[in-house]
C-alpha cells in the first residue's frame, strides 16, 4: 500500500466531533473487529478523529457511510432454487453424547464444521482435547485465520454469545477450563464438579436471556 503522510490524511476541523468513540466501542456497531478499524484507521482508509495525536476516535454514521461505500458490507439475497444443496436446520438441544465432555454442561452449544455461524466464544479441540478458546462476531473468518496461523485443530465448536457479552463469557471460560494454548498450563486446583455445573447452568440461563432480549429488540 502506497506510504501516505500525515499530511494527505489529516486535516483541522473547525467543528469539534459528537458522538464519537474508541475502536472498542464502535467495533459491535459495525459488526467487525477493533483491530480491523484500527488498521483501516492507521492506513488513512476509514474516516475517524484524533485529538492531540490520540487513539482513532469513530462516528457511527461516518464509518457505516464508509464501509458502504468501500463495498466492505456484501448482501446476499437468497435463492428458492434447492437444487444441489439441502437446507440444514441448526439443533437448539445437540446430542449431549456427541460432544466432547468439557461442554456437555454448557447447553446451547453448536459444531462450527455443521452449522451456520453465530456471533460466540469458540472452542478447539485436536484429537479430542481442548486447545483453545476464543471469541469472535465471525466465527467463520476467525477459525481460517486460525489455520492459516498455524494452530492445529480437527473439530471446532461455538456457544451463541451477544457481542456485548463476548469478553465475560470468554473470560470466564478460559478462566474454568484453562486449555494449553490460552497460556493456561497450571494445574486448575481442587474443584467441586456440582460447583462448576451450577456455575456453566447460571451461566446458560444469562445468555438464554440475553439472546432472548436481542430478539426481542
Amino acid at each position: 500500500m502506497k506510504d501516505v503522510s500525515m499530511h494527505e490524511i489529516y486535516q483541522m476541523t473547525d467543528k469539534w466531533p459528537s458522538k464519537v468513540e474508541s475502536a472498542e466501542e464502535m467495533a459491535p456497531q459495525v459488526g467487525v473487529s477493533a483491530e480491523q478499524l484500527l488498521i483501516w484507521a492507521e492506513h488513512g482508509l476509514c474516516p475517524h478523529f484524533r485529538i492531540n495525536g490520540g487513539a482513532p476516535l469513530f462516528r457511527q454514521a461516518d464509518v457505516r457511510r464508509w464501509m458502504m461505500a468501500a463495498k466492505v458490507v456484501e448482501e446476499c439475497t437468497g435463492t428458492t432454487d434447492r437444487s444441489g444443496f439441502t437446507l440444514r436446520v441448526i439443533s437448539e438441544k445437540p446430542n449431549p453424547a456427541d460432544l466432547p465432555i468439557e461442554l456437555r454442561s454448557v447447553g446451547r452449544v453448536f459444531d462450527v464444521s455443521n452449522n451456520l455461524l453465530p456471533t460466540g466464544v469458540y472452542f478447539l479441540y485436536l484429537e479430542g482435547a481442548l486447545q483453545y478458546i476464543g471469541q469472535s462476531i465471525e466465527p467463520a473468518s476467525r477459525l481460517s485465520q486460525h489455520r492459516r496461523g498455524g494452530k492445529m485443530f480437527d473439530r471446532a465448536f461455538v456457544i451463541p454469545v451477544p457481542a456485548f457479552m463476548l469478553d465475560q463469557v470468554e473470560g470466564a471460560l478460559i478462566r474454568h477450563f484453562r486449555p494449553p494454548l490460552n497460556g493456561n498450563t497450571a494445574p486448575r486446583g481442587d474443584g467441586n464438579h456440582e460447583e462448576t455445573l451450577a456455575q456453566l447452568g447460571i451461566l446458560e440461563r444469562i445468555l438464554d436471556g440475553a439472546t432472548g432480549d436481542q430478539e426481542a429488540a
